[in-house]
């Protein structure tokens, strides 16, 4: 395994509890009459879900914290703990970048983490990049569909060196 960009192969078991939590999170929103952000136009609402909630789970599975199980509807906030600080975990396909919508509140997240998904059981941790260091005025790329703060895979910090710089690697 790549110290830097760790892969989590999640079983089917796992899998399975990924599409069940997709399900639920997919019409709790329904319900609330809330729309995914969604970019790729061609991926269904569940298919969106299940992909960060497998990324989620993977960042979770990997660092031995327990993921979100929630399915109430909301905005903004975090998706775990890690050492007192609070991440934001984006899963993206291969080849994509850390994408964060520049119209969101995102006072609560200390850290974003960059999942690349290979849906549905491998995920790779592309790295994390702190709040301080991503949202900020000369990341906002206006050349997408909608005004986002953009870093590249490049750019992140891998995990490990990431928990080393607290002490926990």
């Amino acid at each position: 395994m790549n110290e830097s960009r760790p892969v989590v192969t999640l079983r089917l078991d796992e899998q399975r509890l990924v599409e069940f939590m997709a399900l639920w999170r997919q019409l709790e929103d329904d319900n609330a009459g809330i729309h995914d952000g969604r970019c790729d136009k061609n991926k269904t609402s569940r298919r969106v879900h299940a992909e960060g909630f497998g990324g989620e789970y993977a960042f979770c599975k990997y660092n031995n914290i327990c993921a979100d199980f929630t399915t109430t509807p909301r905005k903004g906030g975090y998706d775990c703990l890690l050492h007192d600080r609070r991440f934001d975990v984006k899963a993206v396909a291969p080849g994509r970048n850390l994408v964060v919508s520049a119209s969101k509140d995102y006072g609560e997240c200390d850290y974003y983490a960059l999942v690349i998904c290979e849906y549905p059981k491998r995920y790779t941790i592309a790295g994390v990049a702190a709040k301080k260091d991503l949202l900020v005025p000369r990341r906002i790329n206006h050349n997408l569909p909608k005004p986002a703060y953009f870093m590249h895979q490049g750019e992140l910090i891998p995990l490990c060196d990431f928990l080393r710089s607290i002490g926990s690697c």
